[in-house]
């Protein structure tokens, strides 16, 4: 069995059992002295296994529990808003009521991105699910 190859940069040199730090050094005494110089490198380190821990259907089922989980707080949060943007208008009165509307249409848009959403984490945890079973 044949010694691993040396990889990346020597760490010192060797001259004449004179240990050598810098390859300026260990070249200027390879030439004057007219000495052999050999390169030392560190040791490899063993190779290390990664251990990829192996998630079950039913691991997958619960990530996708959490993200359905944040997806309906989301939806909740957004009903509250488009809620509060309706109370707005009928208190309000007459002042800004433009301003107002655009209010209530855009909750009303980010509270069906938000069921669009919420529909989708429904069907992924659904299909999930089925695997666990």
């Amino acid at each position: 069995m044949q010694p691993a190859q040396p990889q990346g940069e020597p760490v010192a040199w060797l001259g004449s059992g004179v240990p050598f730090l810098r390859l300026e050094d260990a070249t200027e005494y390879a030439s004057y002295k007219d000495k052999r110089v050999t390169a030392l490198y560190a040791e490899q380190p063993a190779p290390v296994a990664v251990v990829i821990p192996v998630r079950s259907p039913k691991d997958y089922a619960i990530e996708h529990a959490e993200y359905m989980a944040k997806s309906a707080d989301d939806v909740m949060a957004k009903f509250q808003a488009y809620g509060l943007a309706i109370f707005a208008v009928d208190e309000g009165g007459d002042d800004g009521e433009g301003e107002l509307l655009e209010n209530i249409d855009s909750a009303r848009g980010d509270l069906q991105e938000a069921i669009v959403d919420l529909r989708g984490m429904v069907y992924e945890f659904r299909k999930r699910a089925a695997k666990s079973r």
